[in-house]
């Protein structure tokens, strides 16, 4: 037998004494053993321990605008799954939608994590509440292969020996995880979650690009639902967002009109106001969303005032926007 076959049978050997039918390490303190495996040993070892396999997708370094929430949505989802007959599979690194794994292992799931070989090469941090990692030789993270309707080896991986998919927001990566899964027959579910606002803006502004506006990722629209007939509670939860978005996209055009035009103190001025403005929205909605907290419904109730604050906020913007020149009421205008 060749050596390098001979060394994947002892890592499946190794894997299946660490993940045993009574699930994970209950302690997160050490980071996960690694080896570099190809997708026939990820098969081979998801076989062996006869569970199905739950995979999140998402953001990694892009990070989420409200990560309490994200981790809620897995929660719930995890709530629904067995920990003695499901296998939480992520990206292996601990950033963005890695901070599931930390949920999981509290819960009792067995975790494992498919990554391609650049986290490792790059010295990239893996979550220490992975008990097993496979790195697939790939040059891409993942997603298409560049030039092709083919996935990268990494991707194909994942796809490959999941069971369920669960996408929560995501960009190019998740995006083409999710619609190749779909196609593959697997059961997929996507919840709409935000990236990092800031990081985004940082980003953009390092690239010399005009500042972003729709922080969805890409992941978003390859899974729209029809708002003018939702029919599942998730689709019903899903359109207000949607609504809020287009409010939103709104909105940043008539604020970006009114700073323009406004002197250099009051742009200044104006920013600490609209910080200060979305902090009141968070809390209102939250405050007026309270009767459904904790319910299938609150992200309807929750979006929906989202939606119609910040109509009612553009209307006031778009008031000061029009404002008279020497209205001692209005904010100074550019000499």
């Amino acid at each position: 037998m060749p050596l390098f076959s001979r060394a994947i049978g002892v890592g499946v050997a190794l894997l299946a004494g660490l993940l045993d039918a009574n699930g994970a390490t209950p302690a997160c303190d050490t980071a996960a053993p690694a080896a570099v495996v190809s997708s026939v040993t990820v098969s081979s070892f998801v076989k062996q321990q006869r569970k199905e396999v739950l995979t999140f997708v998402g953001y990694s370094g892009a990070g989420y605008e409200a990560p309490a929430t994200m981790l809620a949505h897995a929660s719930r989802v995890l709530d629904a799954q067995d920990p003695g007959q499901t296998l939480v599979n992520i990206g292996a690194t601990a950033e963005g939608i890695g901070m599931v794994y930390e949920l999981a292992r509290a819960k009792g799931f067995p975790t494992i994590g498919i990554v391609s070989t650049l986290a490792r090469d790059e010295g990239v941090p893996i979550s220490p509440c992975v008990d097993f990692v496979f790195f697939i030789p790939d040059t891409q993270w993942g997603g298409r292969l560049s030039g092709s309707n083919r996935l990268s080896p990494t991707s194909a991986a994942i796809v490959a020996n999941t069971t369920t998919l669960v996408a929560i927001g995501g960009g190019d990566i998740a995006r083409d995880e999710l619609l190749a899964a779909r196609r593959a027959g697997k059961t997929v579910t996507f919840l709409a979650a935000d990236m990092n606002h800031q990081i985004a803006i940082d980003k953009a502004q390092s690239k010399g690009l005009p500042e972003p506006t729709d922080f969805r990722g890409s992941a978003h629209t390859a899974d729209a639902p029809d708002c003018s007939a939702p029919v599942t509670q998730a689709d019903m939860n899903r359109c207000p967002y949607e609504d809020f978005l287009t409010a939103n996209g709104a909105q940043a055009a008539v604020l970006k009109n009114l700073a323009d035009g406004l002197a250099a103190p009051d742009q200044k001025r104006l920013r600490t106001a609209q910080r200060s403005w979305i902090a009141w929205r968070t809390a209102q909605c939250e405050f007026e969303s309270g009767g459904s907290s904790g319910g299938s419904a609150h992200e309807l109730a929750r979006w929906s005032c989202t939606a119609k604050l910040t109509r009612e906020r553009t209307g006031a913007l778009e008031k000061l926007a029009a404002c008279p020149e020497g209205d001692s009421a209005c904010p100074r205008r550019k000499p």
